[in-house]
């Protein structure tokens, strides 16, 4: 395979976050007079902030889309604010060990930088690369977030291995032509067929790395 570079989103990928995410805003929802279920917020995972509040208040039209954002923001910063360090995944730590000098690094996530500082702060993991969404003029699928990480680390797309979860991200990966592995979903059937593989721990990814580059 003779890769060089490992690109990764954040969300469902290094940390469980959706279930944290969704969780959560059922829990403000319902105090706002929702009547659905974890189930019905499925569909959030993977949209951008803008189409989250529009989503949400379609939900419960009395609000609008700003009074969503507020309720969503207050919710998650000053009620619930999220701790990286429970909700890693188990097999991220023993990853990078494994990895560290052996292929380059990047973070590259829709989220704020703000936020992807926030989860380097807690979690104590460094890439050689972090690009974010609020460098980016488009959100995924649009490869623009991949090809800012591989622009800057001066490095082709195949000679790279992105690690995705969601349809959209798995669609993005592969619209900047790079080799794409997700995180195998097991809890909200999330179409992952287009990735070019699917894995339940990370220490598969290093089977395949180093199986093919031998």
């Amino acid at each position: 395979m003779n890769k060089e570079v490992i690109l990764f989103d954040l969300d469902g990928t290094l940390v469980d976050s959706e279930q944290y995410y969704l969780s959560g805003t059922l829990k403000w929802m319902q105090r706002e007079g929702y009547h659905g279920e974890l189930k019905d917020l499925i569909p959030l995972i993977g949209k951008t902030m803008e189409a989250t509040h529009i989503f949400i208040q379609e939900k419960l039209p009395h609000l609008s889309v700003e009074q969503v954002a507020k309720y969503n923001n207050d919710y998650f910063v000053k009620e619930d604010p999220i701790d990286y360090q429970k909700i890693i995944f188990d097999d991220v730590y023993d990853f990078f060990d494994k990895v560290k000098g052996k292929y380059k690094l990047a973070l590259c996530s829709m989220d704020s930088m703000e936020e992807l500082n926030n989860f380097l702060r807690q979690t104590g993991l460094a890439f050689d690369v972090v690009v974010s969404g609020s460098e980016c003029k488009e959100n995924k699928p649009s490869p623009e977030v991949w090809l800012k990480a591989m622009q800057e680390l001066n490095v082709s797309a195949d000679k790279c291995l992105a690690v995705e979860d969601s349809y959209v991200g798995i669609k993005s990966s592969k619209n900047a032509k790079i080799y794409t592995c997700a995180r195998r979903d097991k809890r909200f059937n999330i179409k992952q067929d287009e990735a070019d593989y699917c894995f339940d721990s990370l220490s598969e990814l290093i089977s395949i790395l180093e199986s093919k580059n031998e």
